[in-house]
């Protein structure tokens, strides 16, 4: 099966939607209320989820709009990654491998904060792509700073990218002051709107505690069921057979695929910190993961040589995100 998403073929999108909503099924069964409540005081989340929740068809609409919003972004993955030939040959595998992974994520097949940051993540990485091949970058490095913003606008955790962004320009970048003011002022730019509109409605007061989600911060626990144990094993697994991997795979690969490598376990690092940010420890913050484990996963299935192995790890790792649902 494997083989089927390493062709070039247009096909394979239809393969992603059919494969993502097969993993999906088990979670339509089962009420809304029973998967996920989604309470976030962040200035967007608050003004958004609130409206969609009190829909007649709620779980419907907010399970149809999570389908979408995940093979939007397992599209827009696999098409960045080869795009930019961070790959040596284009195909893919990149977008199924985050499917998969992002099906192990226990409630990932609802609309929530955490998967709209996980789209702002993807953005960012794009952008980073796009400063390697401009020489004057203006935008993309602003873009670096809004997106950010933006993203802690719906999620307040996701506020590593802003840190992320500086160090893209650490990698990628000469140091320039400038450059470093324009992400700054780009992170700022959202944050003024959105504090003219607490303005205008006499409720500045609201915003801090409303930003951070200090409405629903909780003590902090987290309770290992055995469908985030099996998750976080498949995780550490893959990502370790990925590192093993690593030095052989770089070694055959241009300077700017390795630094863009290194920016992936940098970001891999930044999420795990920033999971201490939020209100409660949910195991949906860590969706973002997906994004530089599928990449890191892509390039060490095409660096096997035997047929049999990848299809083998890869049936392995189908099953396991099968089997994760039987669980609570």
């Amino acid at each position: 099966m494997y083989r089927i998403f390493t062709l070039n073929s247009p096909l394979n999108l239809l393969f992603y939607a059919i494969v993502l909503l097969a993993l999906q099924v088990a979670w339509w069964a089962q009420p809304i209320a029973e998967n996920v409540v989604i309470e976030h005081a962040e200035p967007l989340s608050n003004l958004l989820f609130p409206k969609l929740q009190t829909l007649p068809n709620a779980k419907s609409v907010l399970q149809s709009l999570g389908l979408v919003l995940s093979l939007v972004i397992a599209i827009f993955l696999n098409n960045t990654i080869a795009s930019n030939k961070i790959l040596n040959s284009r195909s893919y595998t990149t977008g199924i491998f985050f499917i998969i992974f992002l099906s192990l994520v226990r409630h990932f097949g609802v609309l929530s904060p955490e998967l709209i940051s996980v789209y702002f993540s993807l953005r960012i990485i794009q952008k980073a792509l796009r400063i390697v091949k401009e020489e004057k970058p203006f935008g993309n490095i602003f873009d670096l700073g809004w997106i950010s913003a933006l993203s802690v606008l719906f999620y307040f955790p996701s506020l590593w990218m802003l840190f992320f962004s500086f160090l893209i320009l650490v990698v990628f970048r000469p140091f320039s002051l400038k450059e470093w003011l324009m992400v700054f002022i780009g992170f700022l730019a959202p944050f003024f709107f959105i504090f003219t509109l607490y303005f205008w409605f006499d409720k500045t007061h609201e915003l801090l505690i409303g930003l951070t989600n200090l409405p629903n911060v909780q003590a902090r626990s987290f309770e290992f069921s055995p469908s985030v144990i099996i998750a976080a094993l498949v995780f550490v697994i893959a990502f370790l057979l990925s590192a093993s991997a690593l030095p052989r795979i770089l070694f055959s690969n241009v300077i700017q695929v390795r630094k863009f490598v290194n920016l992936l376990l940098i970001m891999i690092a930044l999420v795990l910190l920033s999971s201490f940010l939020q209100a409660e420890f949910t195991a949906l913050h860590f969706s973002v993961l997906c994004l530089p484990l599928s990449i890191l996963c892509a390039m060490y299935f095409q660096s096997l040589k035997g047929v049999f192995l990848s299809e083998l790890l890869f049936g392995m790792l189908i099953l396991s995100a099968v089997i994760v649902h039987f669980f609570k």
